[in-house]
């Protein structure tokens, strides 16, 4: 028999495997990496990620199934409004609306082709999401209708947090402040200001951004004014939570995590046991919290991340073999027992 020996880099023929109607049959559910998890409740969450990317949990966090977007394009954030409508923002101005609890998504119009990187209800109808090139874009039904309110220039704007329909704040390459609703953007960045990742109040006073170099920002006054906190780390925070006023949580890259328990005056570092780069973080209380990331990572904590459990994580890999077993269905294996199968591959796709 011939054979077909195909060598790529994981970033290389992963992207081409996922593109091309290919499914993870090892690591389970998938190893595509994580950007975004949201918990509806102590046993069902949602975590999203790249290239179309969308898996469910019932039993918090133990085990997750993946579910159909629809989409290859990268699924940057979601946000749950009620146990069963949920909206996810990606590349490309994408936006995706569930009904029935993430069985069917429906693709809806943004009015912008710019990447989309945070979504977040402020109620069951006022929405918005922000992306590249200053992009802001509201509804205020519900999703079926989306309008432009945009910060202006070239800022990529990486998370949005609103506080009441009408007041909120978006963090990038500097910190905004609306107070009607995204008509008007005031920029109210501390000034010495690193790129910041991710912005959570824990009332509508109080708030912390982290960032580039490991650095935290905390207002007490609404946003208009930030100060820099001591940080135990100078490696880039990508997502902070706060399941009370109190107490916080902050993921990094190589694997690192912090946490608060005096409203972000003070930070303490955390071992994850992975040095997998982490992009968001949630708690349902205290001591119940999942984090997500790169590889399809995803940690999972019942004591306040004293321990975390890795339910799943995928290392780099090389993808050595394709081989045609029947006409129409093809498996691609790799190092680290990485397994892909493809019921729509002809064998013209296949070059040997």
């Amino acid at each position: 028999m011939k054979r077909i020996i195909l060598i790529f880099l994981l970033h290389g023929l992963v992207t081409g495997l996922n593109a091309q109607g290919w499914k993870w049959s090892n690591p389970r559910p998938q190893g595509n990496a994580l950007y975004s998890i949201r918990m509806i409740d102590a046993n069902t969450g949602y975590a999203t990620g790249a290239y179309g990317t969308i898996i469910k949990t019932n039993d918090g966090g133990s085990t997750w199934n993946s579910l159909t977007s629809e989409t290859h394009l990268d699924i940057n954030s979601l946000f749950f409004t009620s146990s069963n409508i949920g909206y996810a923002v990606g590349d490309s101005g994408m936006i995706l609306k569930t009904n029935d609890a993430g069985t069917t998504w429906d693709k809806l119009a943004s009015g912008t082709s710019n990447d989309l990187h945070s979504v977040f209800f402020a109620d069951q109808n006022t929405g918005y999401a922000c992306g590249d090139s200053g992009t802001v874009v509201k509804t205020i039904n519900a999703g079926l209708n989306w309008t432009i309110a945009n910060i202006g220039g070239s800022f990529q704007l990486q998370s949005v947090f609103f506080t009441s329909p009408m007041t909120g704040y978006i963090v990038g390459a500097n910190i905004f402040k609306t107070s009607d609703g995204g008509q008007n953007w005031s920029c109210y960045s501390p000034s010495s200001c690193y790129y910041s990742e991710s912005v959570f109040f824990t009332d509508s006073s109080h708030g912390i951004a982290v960032g580039g170099g490991g650095f935290i920002y905390k207002t007490s006054d609404a946003g208009v004014t930030w100060n820099s906190v001591p940080s135990p780390l100078s490696n880039t925070l990508y997502s902070v939570y706060f399941p009370d006023g109190n107490t916080g949580y902050a993921v990094a890259d190589n694997g690192w995590v912090i946490k608060t328990i005096d409203g972000g005056n003070t930070w303490s570092l955390l071992s994850s046991g992975t040095t997998t780069w982490l992009y968001d973080v949630f708690f349902n209380n205290t001591n119940s919290g999942i984090i997500v990331g790169n590889d399809g990572a995803i940690l999972k904590t019942n004591n306040g991340s004293a321990s975390l459990t890795m339910t799943r994580a995928g290392p780099m890999c090389w993808v050595e073999k394709i081989r045609i077993i029947v006409p129409g269905t093809a498996y691609a294996v790799g190092w680290s027992g990485y397994l892909f199968y493809s019921p729509f591959l002809r064998p013209a796709n296949v070059f040997s």
